[in-house]
C-alpha cells in the first residue's frame, strides 16, 4: 500500500445495524504533527479525529401485503396480483420461476413478473375463471439489493424453505343455470302456454336479489339473435344461496300470426 494508505482489520461483524469507525486524532505525520481533520491549524484536538459510519444489512426481506388481500374472496375473474415487500428487492431474483400457483384447474404458471417500484411487483397469470381456492407460493430465494434472501418467518435465518411466502385467493361467483325445461310440444298462435324451468345457483356465492327471469321465443334458435322476443319477465325478490334452486313458472300468451318451429329460452 502507498505510505499514506493503511488497512484496518477487526473481528468480523455480521449483526445488522449502523457502525461507527473513528480514526485519530493522535496519529502523527513524519515530522510529528498530529491530525488536523477540522482544518483549524490546531493539531491533535478531539475534533480532529476522522469519523465515518457504515451499515451492515444481514436481514432478509419480507412480504408485507398482497393485492387483492391474502385470503380474500374475489368476485370476478382476475389476471394479476401485486406483492409488496418491506424493502427494495433485486428484480433479477424475482422471476416467473419464483412463483407457483395451484387451483381448481391444477398447476398454473405465472406469465410475467413486473417491477412497479422498488418494493412492489405485479405477477400476471392466465385468467382465473374456475371457481374455488387458488394457492400461491413465492420462493424464499427472492432477495434484497444486498443479496439477503427472504426471511419471511422472521427467525434471522434467511432463505430457508420456511421463508417461502404462501397466500390464497378464493374466486367466488354466483352462476345461475336453467335446466329441466317443461313446455308444450305444440301450441297455437295466440294461445296461453305454461312453461317452467329449474333455476339452480351452481356457483359458490349467493345470487343477490333482485333476480330477473325472462322467457324468450326464437325462431332462429339462437339466444341473442335479432328475432328474439321476450314473452314474459319475472322478478325474484329473494337471494338464491349457492347450491340452491327454485322452479320458475311462466304463464304467457303466444303472439298472433306466428307459425313453424320455435325455441323457448
Amino acid at each position: 500500500l502507498p505510505i499514506s494508505t493503511f488497512s484496518i482489520s477487526f473481528i468480523t461483524q455480521s449483526a445488522s445495524g449502523l457502525y461507527t469507525l473513528s480514526v485519530g486524532p493522535d496519529i502523527l505525520d513524519l515530522v510529528g504533527l498530529a491530525m488536523d481533520q477540522d482544518g483549524n491549524a490546531v493539531s491533535g484536538e478531539a475534533t480532529d479525529a476522522f469519523v465515518t459510519t457504515f451499515t451492515i444489512d444481514s436481514t432478509g426481506p419480507q412480504v408485507v401485503s398482497v393485492t387483492p388481500g391474502a385470503g380474500s374472496s374475489v368476485h370476478q375473474p382476475i389476471t394479476s396480483v401485486v406483492v409488496t415487500f418491506n424493502e427494495p428487492i433485486d428484480p433479477a431474483t424475482f422471476l416467473i420461476g419464483s412463483v407457483s400457483i395451484n387451483g381448481p384447474p391444477g398447476s398454473l404458471s405465472a406469465s410475467t413478473v413486473t417491477q412497479i417500484d422498488a418494493t412492489d411487483f405485479r405477477i400476471t397469470f392466465p385468467t382465473l375463471t374456475a371457481l374455488g381456492t387458488y394457492n400461491f407460493v413465492l420462493a424464499p430465494t427472492i432477495s434484497d439489493l444486498v443479496g439477503n434472501p427472504l426471511d419471511q418467518n422472521g427467525n434471522g435465518i434467511n432463505g430457508e424453505p420456511g421463508d417461502a411466502f404462501a397466500f390464497s385467493l378464493l374466486l367466488s361467483q354466483p352462476n345461475l343455470v336453467a335446466s329441466a325445461p317443461s313446455a308444450p310440444v305444440s301450441a297455437s298462435a295466440g294461445s296461453l302456454i305454461n312453461v317452467s324451468f329449474l333455476v339452480t345457483n351452481s356457483g359458490n356465492l349467493a345470487a343477490t336479489a333482485p333476480l330477473t327471469d325472462r322467457l324468450v321465443l326464437s325462431q332462429s334458435g339462437v339466444l341473442g339473435a335479432a328475432d328474439n322476443l321476450t314473452l314474459q319477465t319475472i322478478t325474484v325478490s329473494t337471494d338464491l344461496a349457492a347450491g340452491s334452486s327454485y322452479t320458475e313458472v311462466f304463464s304467457t300468451t303466444l303472439p298472433l300470426g306466428i307459425s313453424g318451429d320455435y325455441t323457448l329460452f
